[in-house]
């Protein structure tokens, strides 16, 4: 079931000020469709859109949010309707993550990041999904990650908020089908992007460009692929969390995690 999307629709894609998203949001520009970014950095948010009008987007509109509040997302909510833009598929893209032990937490770090990455992305789906089942168009691409398929201590929200989202993207999928609506998950694994600066972690030596991630997404995303991981040592890597106990996943995963470098 291949990506449509209705003529003078936008696609929204979240968390596009940096990284995948803002390579994912040049990639769709540069098939020359409509847009509707938002992100926290107003300043790099803008730049993104300057540059997606440049690569040739047929519109691109924007607006500021941060989605790891209940505000912020009746905020993205407001912004869109009073701007009238249509949306017909929804890039769920705006992650964070936390270096360190989970006793180490604070509460309200905790809440922003389940907010974010679980709850987030079921209201803007849920939003918009009614419309698209009735047009018999649109779609979801969900970026979830290769942490997806393991236990990770030492950023254990985020693993379990990804892997929350794979699985629910994929029945959500599967209740979808033969209604028009195309539901694709994206497994990026180490990706260069500030990611794993701002989460306090070092990146790992075999990680992609934002771009190649990107790249492979789309063209996964508009051929009706059900899961992507881009890669072959991503794809090694999920093969071999499904392959080994538990157990020795969550000990290899630890042992890949290590702090961002001082100085």
């Amino acid at each position: 079931m291949r990506l449509v999307l209705p003529e003078g629709t936008s696609i929204l894609i979240t968390g596009a000020s940096s990284g995948i998203g803002r390579a994912l949001a040049l990639g769709l520009a540069a098939k020359r469709l409509r847009l509707y970014l938002t992100g926290r950095n107003a300043t790099s948010l803008m730049e993104v859109v300057l540059r997606c009008r440049e690569a040739g987007a047929s519109g691109v509109s924007w607006g500021v949010a941060d989605l790891a509040t209940p505000k912020g997302v009746a905020q993205l909510f407001e912004d869109i309707q009073s701007s009238g833009t249509v949306i017909s598929a929804l890039v769920n893209n705006a992650g964070s993550g936390r270096f360190g032990n989970f006793a180490s937490l604070e509460h309200e770090e905790i809440a922003r990041m389940v907010h974010l990455l679980v709850v987030a992305p079921l209201l803007l789906a849920k939003k918009w999904l009614p419309d698209w089942q009735a047009s018999r168009a649109g779609g979801v691409l969900q970026v979830a990650s290769t942490g997806s398929f393991q236990p990770g201590p030492l950023t254990a929200v985020y693993y379990a908020s990804k892997a929350f989202g794979l699985s629910w993207a994929l029945a959500l999928r599967h209740e979808l089908r033969g209604s028009g609506v195309c539901v694709t998950v994206l497994c990026p694994g180490a990706t260069l992007s500030q990611f794993s600066s701002r989460a306090g972690k070092s990146e790992l030596p075999w990680a992609r460009l934002p771009e190649f991630v990107a790249r492979k997404a789309l063209k996964a995303w508009f051929r009706g692929d059900h899961l992507v991981v881009p890669g072959w040592e991503n794809r090694l890597l999920v093969t071999l969390s499904r392959l080994l106990p538990l157990s020795w996943v969550a000990f290899l995963a630890s042992a890949g995690q290590k702090p961002a470098k001082k100085g």
